[in-house]
């Protein structure tokens, strides 16, 4: 019986909003060549909407809502990465957490699939949105931190939007020595990225690697630690409702005088499908190429749902 080969496993992490699948999607399309891969979608809510945003089709991507895959869905992680390595073989397996995610409660139900089927912790790179650094900094400092603490490498989003230097120091006061990516994403390749992880990776030391990420991690329990997703809540929906111009503007005014943190959505209008994004009152609507189910999500303190099931109610 032929051995089947280890399965790599790349985690980009990053708190809500900070453009994860934006950096996907640029390492799909610049730097992911030569070996067959598989993304895994975690969303907070129970409709997933980034897996709709991924942009090469030849990459199977599976979606696992609602909830976090460190926590409350850790079970469901650990039988579907099985379930990805056993249906597609792939080489390697992108997994992108919900922005709530402690990353440090990841690597233990990546051990249990591993006793199932053979795979192991890769590269650790997480996105910090330079921008809303530190007004996140202030509002989960340590699930920011923790991010920061337990990866290879940092890529900054928003960095000509911020001063990237001080973010930087800040981030070097998390965790010295770290290396973070303060370049336009436009002008910094996806194989720098992937090469500066891969570096950043062996100057640490494969054992040090090990330490931090595999088996003998440290873990929190629920009972032994408040999780950081454990004071957020959340509204998800689908919608068949077509909405127009000033409908949109009601979203985007409910969702600025509200303790929403992060919303995202694909939202039907008579001009065409748009999608919509809010980061802590940055508020943007685009336009989508292809007509695409309504669907939306809204991450903060205190959602209402009544009020947003009314909104995107048919």
């Amino acid at each position: 019986m032929k051995e089947k080969n280890v399965v790599q496993i790349d985690i980009l992490s990053g708190f809500l909003g900070a453009g994860k699948t934006t950096l996907l999607n640029k390492l799909l399309k610049e730097a992911y060549f030569g070996e067959r891969v598989a993304v895994l979608e975690n969303e907070f809510g129970t409709v997933g909407v980034d897996g709709s945003f991924i942009e090469k089709e030849s990459v199977d991507v599976t979606e696992i809502t609602g909830g976090c895959i460190c926590c409350s869905l850790r079970t469901t992680l650990v039988s579907g990465l099985v379930e990805i390595c056993q249906r597609f073989h792939p080489d390697r397996v992108i997994i992108e957490p919900t922005g709530l995610a402690d990353l440090e409660d990841i690597a233990r139900p990546i051990g249990e699939a591993a006793a199932a089927y053979p795979m192991a912790i890769d590269r650790i790179i997480t996105v910090v949105n330079g921008a809303k650094f530190f007004a996140q900094l202030r509002l989960s400092p340590e699930l920011i931190k923790n991010q920061i603490r337990e990866t290879d490498l940092v890529v900054l989003s928003r960095a000509g939007e911020c001063d990237s230097a001080a973010v930087a120091e800040t981030i070097g006061e998390i965790r010295g020595g770290l290396t973070v990516i303060r370049g336009e994403w436009n002008s910094v390749n996806g194989l720098a990225i992937l090469a500066a992880a891969d570096a950043a990776k062996k100057k640490r030391g494969a054992s040090e690697h090990t330490q931090e990420h595999g088996h003998s991690h440290k873990h929190h329990r629920h009972g032994e630690h408040e999780h950081s997703a454990d004071a957020f809540t959340f509204f998800s929906t689908e919608t068949e409702r077509v909405f127009n111009r000033d409908e949109i503007a009601e979203i985007r005014r409910r969702l600025s005088e509200t303790e929403a943190i992060r919303a995202k959505g694909i939202l039907p209008t008579a001009e065409g499908t748009v999608r919509v994004d809010y980061v802590d009152g940055d508020f943007t609507v685009t336009p989508l190429k292809r007509e695409m189910p309504g669907k939306f999500v809204v991450i903060g303190k205190k959602i209402d749902e009544e009020t947003w099931e009314t909104l995107m109610r048919a």
